[in-house]
Parts: structure tokens; C-alpha cells; sequence
């Protein structure tokens, strides 16, 4: 019994060791998505998309990070690099030629971006600690959106345009 628990805990590590050094490209219905994790553990990062020459890219470096890119149309691109610790970032996209970028350095960030419509272009950029930012954007604005966010905790920030 105490050999399948050790062979059990030797997996996971292994398994987590593995995922820390993760770099995985997929290519599928003309739709590029990469996520690159270095020198993270407990990481998670997301990537899915339907339609087509959508593209996506996450790169996480720290412990504790979550990505989610949830795209949906044609030519859509989103990115997310996280930098520290415990941060959080989602960007969705529905519809066509949408840009989104979300940039977090530091520890326990908050980002959202949801993007509807053609043409929305979205960046948040999060520096220090515990910051909190949402953008939405409806329609076809075509009217660039940015948060620049330095936070010492608790800081939060949303955009909404329609």
C-alpha cells in the first residue's frame, strides 16, 4: 500500500515537473494557439478557440497563474503574459478582428476582457499588487481600450463601452 502511494506522489511530481517546462504549439482549422509556462508550478493555462486564423499565445513565469483565452469568429488575436504570482487573466472574444492583450506583473492581479462584435481592440496592463481591472466592449466601436493599472492592493478598475 505505501509503494502505490510513493509511485502515486513520484507521478505527480513528475507530472508537475513536466507541465513547469510545458511548451505546446496546436495548429487546427488554421487557428495558432501557444502556451509557454518556465519556471512555473500550479500554473494553469487555457487556450480555446473556434472558427478560423484565430490566434492566441499565453506565457506565465511564477507560481499560481491562470489564463483563459476563449476565442470565437475569424482573425481574432489575444495574448497574456503573466509575471509573479496568484495572478488571474480572461479574455473572450466573439466574432471578427478583435484584439486583446493582458500584461500582469507582480502578485494576485485580476483581469478580464470580453470583446463582441468586430473589430474591438482591448489592453490591460497590471503592475504591484492586488490589482483588479474589467474591460468589456460591445457592437463595433472600433474605439481603442486601455487600463494601465499600478495597484498596492485592492485597486479596482472597469471600462465598459457599447
Amino acid at each position: 500500500m505505501a509503494s502505490a502511494k510513493h509511485q502515486q506522489r513520484r507521478m505527480l511530481q513528475a507530472c508537475l515537473f513536466f507541465s513547469s517546462l510545458t511548451l505546446s504549439l496546436w495548429v487546427l482549422a488554421n487557428d495558432l494557439a501557444t502556451t509557454s509556462e518556465l519556471g512555473s508550478t500550479h500554473s494553469v493555462a487555457v487556450i480555446e478557440q473556434s472558427g478560423a486564423y484565430n490566434s492566441a499565445m499565453i506565457v506565465q513565469h511564477g507560481n499560481g497563474n491562470a489564463s483563459l483565452i476563449d476565442q470565437s469568429g475569424v482573425l481574432n488575436e489575444a495574448g497574456v503574459d503573466q509575471y509573479g504570482n496568484g495572478n488571474t487573466a480572461y479574455t473572450l472574444q466573439e466574432g471578427a478582428l478583435h484584439e486583446a492583450s493582458i500584461l500582469q506583473h507582480g502578485q494576485y492581479h485580476d483581469a478580464l476582457i470580453i470583446q463582441q462584435g468586430v473589430g474591438q481592440s482591448a489592453s490591460i496592463q497590471q503592475t504591484g499588487i492586488g490589482g483588479s481591472a474589467t474591460l468589456l466592449q460591445q457592437a463595433s466601436s472600433q474605439v481603442p481600450a486601455s487600463i494601465t493599472q499600478y495597484s498596492r492592493g485592492h485597486m479596482r478598475v472597469q471600462v465598459i463601452q457599447q
